[in-house]
């Protein structure tokens, strides 16, 4: 199993875009918010997704062109109102990054993976936020620093849903890839059911 330097999680969406990066280099963990100007033209919705990667790319094109990075994306559900918009801007993320880096850094998630992750019937966001606040507090406790980019008033001081799911896939990307470090295994006494998550791309190796 190949141990990288740089894990990224994605969670594609118009008005929270959640970015999270795990950097074992310097230990620092961070997470990051963006938004997009949600149009229905098609035009501006082009627009507005090449804008939300150059924003994106601006402030982290450093880890892509590293050998180490590896990217984990939430592929957006196939049906529901706003799927076409959502498809676009995940496979205009997956696309670029895929040929900046490797698609074969790339693992994607299926959304369900979250539910599955709760073991609920059904599960709010908050959820989410609570485990992942969790596992940064046991990350600070054995050194990691973590930034959180976009600044916040005192209202908005914890983190976005957005940024809670993209941890969520950015950690697994991590323990996949680092199985025999401590942190994980500690992170799994914590919360065995990391164990359910299964990228697509290992899901489609299972069937195959």
């Amino acid at each position: 199993m190949t141990k990288g330097s740089y894990y990224i999680g994605l969670d594609p969406s118009f008005a929270h875009f959640g970015v999270a990066i795990i950097d074992t280099k310097t230990q620092t963990i961070y997470l990051d918010d963006l938004t997009a100007d949600n149009h229905h033209n098609f035009v501006f919705m082009c627009w507005s997704i090449a804008n939300l990667y150059d924003q994106f790319l601006g402030k982290y094109q450093y880890f892509l062109y590293e050998e180490g990075c590896y990217i984990a994306q939430e592929a957006p559900i196939a049906s529901g109102i706003n799927s076409g918009k959502l498809n676009a801007l995940g496979m205009y993320f997956y696309t670029k990054i895929g040929e900046m880096s490797s698609y074969g850094q790339i693992l994607t998630f299926h959304p369900m993976k979250l539910k599955s992750f709760h073991h609920k019937k059904s599960y709010t966001k908050q959820d989410t936020i609570e485990v992942v606040n969790k596992i940064l507090e046991y990350l600070e406790s054995v050194g990691y620093k973590v930034k959180v980019v976009k600044s916040r008033t005192k209202k908005t001081l914890t983190i976005t849903d957005g940024e809670s799911d993209a941890f969520m896939y950015a950690i697994v990307s991590y323990m996949k890839n680092r199985p025999d470090a401590k942190t994980t295994s500690d992170i799994m006494n914590m919360y065995p059911r990391f164990n359910v998550f299964k990228s697509i791309e290992e899901a489609m190796q299972d069937e195959a």
